[in-house]
C-alpha cells in the first residue's frame, strides 16, 4: 500500500502545471527556441503550419490563427527572448501587404519587441500585426526546457534555453548585409552598418526606397543588431549554406574587423544557423529605422554606377559576393583619382544594376583594370580615371580565397 500511495504521490506531482513563483518567473527569463519535431525525444508537440515548408505532410490540417507574419521565407526557426520587461519575437512583426503597382509585397516593420503578460499559467504574447494577445498555456518549466500549449487550440510547443556567453564570442566593427534576386519578387537590397550606426543603403528591387542613402541608426538599434549576428558565433560559422533548390535567394554578410573582412557568409535559401536567420530581420528592415537621405544618382561618379564585381585572370577567376561587391563599390565611390602608372594583374568583371538597363550611362565602361589597389577604367582604348584605394582589395580582404577555373559559360 505504501509503495502505491508513493508510487501515485509521484505521478500527481510530475503532473503539476506551472505554478506562477518568483522563481519560475527567473527560470523563464532567456533566450528560447521551439524544438522540431525529430529534435524532440517523444513526439509530443506539432508544428505551425507556417514553421515547415518541408515537412508540411507531417502537420495536421488545422485551422487555427498563425504566428505574427514573418519577412520574406522565414518560415522557421521559432524563438522568443523573455526578459523582464519586453518580449523579442525572433522573426520580426512584419505587416505584409500586396503591391500592386510593383507586383512585389509592401512590407512594414513593426519591430522585434513587444509586451507579454502572465498571470498564473497563462501566458499572452501581444500580436503587433493583429494588434491582440495570443494567449499560451505555461504546461511545464525547467531550466532548460519551456512547454506552452495553445489556449485555442491546444496545439503544444517545447523550447529549449539558449545560452550565449558574449564575452568570448567573435565582435566586428562593421557589417555588410545583400540580398539577391530570385525567380520572383524577393526584396533585393545592399547596406553597411558601422558600429556607430552610420549606413549606407541601396535598395535595388521590390523595396519601397529604391536608390542609395545613407543615414544614421540609433545606438539601440545598432547594437541590437550588432548582438544578433555576434551570437551566431561568427568565428566558428561556416561561410556557406544552401537549401538544396533552385530559384531561390541569397543572404551574403560580410564582417569586418580592424578594417579587413574577417569572414563572409554565403545563405542560399536561408539554410543558416537560427541566430543568423534571426540577425536578418532587423537588419533588412534597418533601412526603415533610420533616419535616411537620398544619395541623387545624378550627383554619383559614373563609375558608380555598376557593381557585380569578380576578379579575372586569363582562364581564372576570383569570386566575390555581394556584400563584398558592396564594399569595393563603397570603397571606389570614396576613392581619388591617380595619375599613376601601375601593371594590371586582373580584369574587374562588372555588369549594371536592373534599373540602369533602362537608362543610358554617361560614359560607356568598356574594361576595368586593376592590380587590386589601382583601378583603371576603360571606355575602348581610352582612360577614363583611374582610381586608388589607398590599400590593396584582394590582399586585405580576399588573401586567402584560391580562385578557380573559368567555367565555359564564363569565358
Amino acid at each position: 500500500m505504501k509503495n502505491s500511495l508513493l508510487f501515485l504521490v509521484l505521478i500527481l506531482f510530475s503532473c503539476q502545471e506551472y505554478k506562477k513563483t518568483p522563481t519560475n518567473e527567473k527560470l523563464l527569463l532567456g533566450d528560447w527556441i521551439r524544438l522540431r519535431k525529430d529534435q524532440l525525444e517523444k513526439i509530443d508537440t506539432v508544428f505551425f503550419q507556417e514553421d515547415s515548408i518541408y515537412a508540411s505532410y507531417l502537420i495536421p490540417e488545422i485551422n487555427y490563427t498563425h504566428p505574427p507574419n514573418s519577412f520574406s521565407n522565414l518560415f522557421e526557426p521559432f524563438g522568443l527572448g523573455i526578459y523582464a520587461d519586453s518580449l523579442d519575437y525572433f522573426k520580426g512583426f512584419v505587416s505584409i501587404t500586396d503591391d500592386t503597382s510593383s507586383n512585389g509585397f509592401t512590407r512594414i516593420y513593426l519591430g522585434n519587441f513587444t509586451h507579454y503578460k502572465i498571470n498564473q499559467d497563462t501566458f499572452q504574447l501581444f500580436d503587433k500585426v493583429k494588434d491582440s494577445y495570443q494567449t499560451f498555456l505555461i504546461k511545464k518549466l525547467k531550466p532548460d526546457t519551456l512547454i506552452i500549449s495553445s489556449a485555442e487550440y491546444g496545439d503544444t510547443i517545447t523550447f529549449r534555453k539558449l545560452n550565449y556567453n558574449l564575452d568570448t564570442l567573435q565582435k566586428f566593427d562593421q557589417l555588410i548585409f545583400s540580398t539577391s534576386f530570385c525567380f520572383g519578387s524577393c526584396p533585393v537590397v545592399n547596406m553597411i552598418i558601422d558600429s556607430d550606426g552610420q549606413i549606407l543603403y541601396q535598395g535595388e528591387e521590390y523595396v519601397e526606397n529604391l536608390g542609395f542613402y545613407k543615414g544614421k541608426l540609433s545606438k539601440a538599434k545598432t547594437a541590437y543588431i550588432f548582438e544578433k549576428f555576434t551570437k551566431a558565433d561568427i568565428r566558428n560559422i561556416p561561410v556557406s549554406f544552401n537549401i538544396g533548390h533552385t530559384d531561390d535567394q541569397t543572404f551574403t554578410t560580410s564582417f569586418i574587423v580592424n578594417k579587413r573582412i574577417y569572414k563572409t557568409v554565403d545563405d542560399y535559401g536561408m539554410a543558416a544557423t537560427p541566430e543568423m536567420l534571426w540577425a536578418y530581420i532587423p537588419t533588412f528592415f534597418a533601412y526603415q529605422s533610420a533616419d535616411l537621405q537620398k544619395i541623387e544618382e545624378d550627383s554619383l561618379p559614373f563609375y558608380n554606377q555598376i557593381h557585380y564585381f569578380d576578379f579575372t585572370k586569363a582562364d581564372s577567376i576570383l569570386d566575390v559576393s555581394k556584400s563584398e561587391d558592396f564594399l569595393l563599390w563603397n570603397e571606389m565611390r570614396t576613392a581619388k583619382a591617380s595619375n599613376q602608372i601601375f601593371t594590371p594583374i586582373y580584369a574587374l568583371s562588372f555588369g549594371y544594376p536592373e534599373q540602369e538597363k533602362a537608362t543610358k550611362t554617361r560614359k560607356q565602361i568598356t574594361a576595368i583594370k586593376t592590380d587590386g589597389r589601382y583601378y583603371q577604367f576603360m571606355s575602348h582604348k581610352t582612360t577614363l580615371i583611374t582610381l586608388d584605394l589607398g590599400y590593396n582589395f584582394i590582399e586585405q580582404n580576399l588573401k586567402t580565397r584560391k580562385m578557380r577555373a573559368l567555367e565555359k559559360w564564363e569565358k
